[in-house]
């Protein structure tokens, strides 16, 4: 029986990692209510305490995983919710909306934060840097916007800033999202991204078919030389690197701590590769060639698991290059899929979660 007031931490022993005799399982569902329109996103806070959901009703919602109780309603959003991010520290969460802007909240009670216009078509991804001082947002605009985290209000022109409020009542700072720098080499809207866990490259996926990596200092003093020369930013960013063998559009990129980089495609394919010497190690090619959703390392970098729109959880021995394990997720779409630190994997979708847990401690939660 799961402490319903207990932490995600709190269940978890060491992590055992599924093989031929350790099938991920089956649970119970446990149901989370309220949103008035489909369910898009669902993000989760670091230890797995806290669970976000973005709707097509414009608004978010926070909820405590284990009780099930509604924490938060997030509230300002003019369109569909199509992204949502918990910063690694866990005080601040990113949504991006339809309506092309992005909102900042407080991880602690909701509250909000800041909102910025960043794209001139809906955002598509969000995501944070591994030390919670940046974002990325990718849009359908074709571009990809890097931000950095501010804990301050800046004395700025910004014409992009359309509002500032804080919320600590402890000390008169806030968080504050300035404009870093923008990708635009890639040709077709750009559907996903991720930084490394030193926080130094950027990968973006893209409909192009392409996967563009970006070294940050460059990217930044890149266009930072542009704004100096009074240049228009059109400008091919240098020492770019594009990483192409895909067929179909890239769905989702990650990045193992070993130094891999992994993407994942509706052509039902997963790549890696080495960040290093950005070399090609081999492709996973998924029966049935699903379309890929989501994908991410173990902490270790040992697996890889991989969610396609057939609603089936895999996942892969990085070294060996076998597939291990295999399970169906109950849902109507499998969107998400992610590892804690501790080995507890999650596969979410706007119906259900299923958390996979050491030995027979696993639960499934739905929507």
């Amino acid at each position: 029986m799961i402490d319903p007031d207990a932490t995600l931490d709190d269940l978890i022993f060491p992590p055992l990692w599924p093989t031929a005799d350790n099938e991920l399982t089956k649970c119970e569902v446990r149901e989370y209510g309220g949103h008035k329109d489909e369910v898009n996103v669902v993000c989760f806070s670091s230890n797995g305490e806290f669970m976000v959901t973005g709707s097509d009703d414009g608004r978010a919602r926070i909820f405590h995983v284990n009780s099930g109780k509604r924490v938060a309603y997030l509230r300002g959003h003019t369109a569909p919710i199509t992204a949502v991010a918990y910063a690694p520290n866990d005080k601040v969460i990113i949504t991006g909306s339809r309506d092309c802007t992005l909102r900042l909240w407080s991880g602690v009670d909701g509250s909000s934060i800041h909102s910025v216009k960043g794209h001139t078509k809906h955002i598509e991804h969000v995501t944070f840097s591994a030390d919670s001082t940046m974002v990325c947002s990718s849009s359908w605009d074709y571009t990809a916007v890097l931000w950095r985290l501010n804990e301050f209000i800046p004395e700025s022109d910004d014409d992009d800033v359309i509002d500032t409020t804080s919320n600590d009542q402890s000390n008169n700072q806030t968080i504050q999202l300035s404009k870093l720098s923008v990708v635009k080499s890639h040709t077709g809207p750009v559907k996903c991204s991720a930084f490394n866990h030193t926080c130094l490259l950027l990968a973006t996926g893209s409909w192009d078919t392409t996967v563009r990596l970006h070294e940050i200092e460059k990217l930044i003093n890149h266009d930072e030389s542009l704004n100096t020369e009074g240049g228009n930013g059109e400008d091919e960013e240098e020492d770019l690197t594009i990483l192409r063998g895909h067929t179909k559009p890239v769905s989702c990129v990650c990045f193992s701590k070993a130094g891999m980089l992994a993407s994942g495609s509706w052509d039902g394919t997963v790549r890696l590769y080495k960040t290093k010497k950005m070399q090609f190690l081999w492709e996973l090619q998924i029966e049935n060639r699903p379309w890929i959703r989501s994908i991410a390392f173990s902490p270790d970098s040992l697996y890889i698991a991989a969610v396609g729109d057939d609603n089936l959880m895999r996942i892969f021995d990085t070294v060996e290059r076998d597939l291990i394990s295999e399970t169906e997720v109950k849902a109507d779409h499998v969107d998400a899929c992610l590892y804690f630190n501790k080995g507890t994997l999650i596969a979410a979708g706007a119906a259900e979660m299923l958390f996979k847990l050491p030995a027979d401690a696993s639960y499934s939660i739905g929507m």
